[in-house]
């Protein structure tokens, strides 16, 4: 079975405001200082310390240069692959983590995040290292939540595995076995609404790729399932407060 890991390597100064992410975050800063806010908490996290954060957590951070520069390595833990591994690695009752944590001078699980890190790695190799990087999570006392998703939740992961499908409120519907009324009703009892959720899917892929990778806003735009790069850079300003190329500096 495939890993379903995703890495982000921040290299900028930036804020972003409500930000969620589905899966579970595991963030090595190392240059500078990341800033992690909630409705509950404010989190400094300073090189070479490590943050979690819960999946579903809706937070903003600030990353700030040490020396004019800035780095953190990010690792997003998709909550089925950590159901397999607990399932046979944890055995008693635990208390989940429900809101971000600072791990200080974590010098074995660091490395092995950066393993994890190591380019294009054969999938029995990738799924070792993301057991060995779970396995210190654990052996620090940090168990993350792999319990049922809500409804916007299962939404989200939906358009999260392909964001460039031009994806309809009916495919969505048809995927979760509901029908499109129903969805509808179900997200809006949870404050939701699927045109915000399927552009903030986007629009954090998005933020994800200009992190990550050299690609041109058109190619971001495209990826991200944006139909041009105008109506992506509107939609990404207007979740994040700055267009994706001054994201970018």
């Amino acid at each position: 079975m495939k890993i379903q890991t995703q890495i982000v390597v921040q290299n900028h100064n930036e804020e972003l405001a409500d930000f969620v992410s589905t899966k579970h975050t595991v963030i090595l800063v190392g240059n500078g200082t990341k800033t992690i806010r909630t409705d509950s908490s404010t989190k400094i996290i300073s090189a070479p310390n490590i943050a979690v954060i819960p999946r579903n957590t809706k937070f903003s951070i600030t990353n700030r240069s040490d020396k004019d520069s800035y780095k953190a390595y990010c690792i997003f833990l998709d909550v089925d692959d950590i159901k397999d591994f607990y399932q046979t690695h944890l055995k008693d009752e635990v208390d989940f983590l429900d809101t971000p944590m600072v791990l200080e001078e974590q010098k074995e699980l660091s490395e092995a995040l950066m393993r994890l890190m190591e380019g294009e790695l054969p999938d029995d190799i990738a799924k070792l290292r993301h057991n060995e990087l779970l396995s210190w999570l654990i052996h620090n006392k940090v168990y993350l939540s792999s319990t049922p998703d809500g409804i916007n939740t299962k939404v989200r992961r939906i358009i999260e595995s392909s964001p460039n499908k031009r994806w309809l409120l009916n495919d969505v519907a048809k995927d979760l076995a509901i029908g499109a009324s129903s969805l509808r009703r179900e997200l809006h009892k949870e404050g939701h609404t699927f045109t915000e959720l399927l552009e903030n899917c986007r629009t954090s892929y998005a933020c994800g790729l200009l992190q990550s990778t050299d690609y041109s806003l058109e190619r971001v735009a495209q990826e991200s399932g944006f139909s041009n790069t105008h109506r992506f850079s509107l939609k990404f300003k207007k979740r994040f407060g700055v267009t994706p190329s001054k994201f970018r500096e």
